[in-house]
């Protein structure tokens, strides 16, 4: 399903599992790019403001991709 530029790294498990689980997003015909970036970087003020959030975002496992030339973040 769809065009797939890796990069460096193998087909994500996490993308597999929400392109199987939300079907209408990800269009057969659709470019997907896998980008290396290593983690969302929080300010402090976010952090502050909302801490729970700010460490489940640390814990989480971020794939940054672009799915027809726009960006996203999945986390998983």
């Amino acid at each position: 399903m769809g065009n797939y530029k890796r990069g460096k790294e193998k087909m994500n498990a996490d993308f597999e599992v929400f392109k199987s689980d939300i079907s209408w997003f990800v269009k057969p015909d659709s470019y997907v790019e896998f980008l290396q970036i290593d983690s969302v970087r929080l300010s402090e003020q976010f952090e502050n403001v909302f801490p729970m959030l700010a460490k489940l975002i640390e814990r989480s496992r971020q794939t940054h991709l672009i799915i027809d030339s726009q960006r996203f973040i999945l986390f998983a």
